[in-house]
């Protein structure tokens, strides 16, 4: 896959304590090499993403895991959407 595709898109994921349907998620998008930049924003209370989403867990994807304090009001929501779309960096 060409360098170029990689830089055409980010794929934002807002992710929110579902935990197995993101490694699920996650799994698959590595098996397929999954060719666009990932930025996961999480907002849950479990911690459990921490020690498992690695760049060495999963080497075909390019991805950021960032983590943000509890989505408990919209507020909270939005304002972690804003955040993580302001990481992107593709047109």
């Amino acid at each position: 896959m060409s360098q170029d595709l990689k830089h055409r898109a980010t794929i934002i994921l807002s992710i929110k304590d579902r935990i197995p349907y993101t490694l699920r998620w996650m799994n698959y998008a590595n098996k397929c090499c999954f060719p666009y930049k990932i930025i996961i924003a999480d907002g849950g209370l479990e911690n459990e993403f921490v020690d498992v989403l690695t760049p060495e867990n999963y080497p075909n994807l390019d991805f950021e895991y960032l983590r943000y304090p509890y989505d408990q009001t919209y507020t909270h929501y939005f304002s972690k959407l804003v955040d993580a779309i302001s990481k992107s960096q593709t047109p």
